[in-house]
């Protein structure tokens, strides 16, 4: 769903990073040892499919990078990764103006630049959204290792978003 391929000359996955109109701007790079890079002339940007499930629904996940995105996705959350835990801000406004307002979660790492990032994005963006709220995923240090690790699921993860507070 996000585009990704194997980049044989790189030895790396490749994940398209759009713009907050959804073209692409650049594409990331991922070793399976989690040495992460650009190709060269990149701009960051976000990693946000065509045509994901849940689109069609008010809930929209911003979470931190391409396998965070991968693994909401797996679970048929709506979901746009942003290229770091502080990184994407004007492109997730562009996202946001241009899909409309939805409830949004923002799914952050567990660690304190994961949460100093989410709170200064929700900050950013709660004028763009019908509601913003703050989540970190209760086992593992983010959104991938929660749900491929601890086996996180939809409902789970709906969940923790209907209890957590709006910001």
């Amino acid at each position: 769903m996000l585009g990704a391929a194997w980049a044989v000359e790189y030895k790396a996955w490749a994940f398209p990073m759009r713009d907050g109109a959804r073209r692409v701007i650049g594409i990331r790079l991922r070793a399976d040892n989690g040495r992460k890079w650009a190709v060269p002339g990149s701009r960051n940007g976000l990693f946000w499919p065509l045509g994901i499930p849940g689109e069609e629904n008010d809930l929209i996940v911003i979470c931190e990078g391409p396998t965070d995105a991968a693994a909401l996705l797996s679970v048929d959350l709506a979901a746009i990764g942003r290229p770091s835990c502080t990184g994407g801000v004007p492109l997730l406004k562009a996202a946001l103006d241009r899909i409309g307002r939805r409830d949004v979660a923002i799914l952050s790492d567990a660690d304190v630049p994961g949460r100093q990032g989410a709170r200064r994005l929700a900050q950013e963006i709660r004028h763009l959204a019908r509601s913003v709220r703050i989540i970190e995923p209760l086992a593992g240090k983010d959104a991938r290792a929660w749900i491929s690790n601890f086996r996180a699921t939809r409902q789970v993860i709906e969940t923790v978003i209907r209890n957590a507070e709006v910001v």
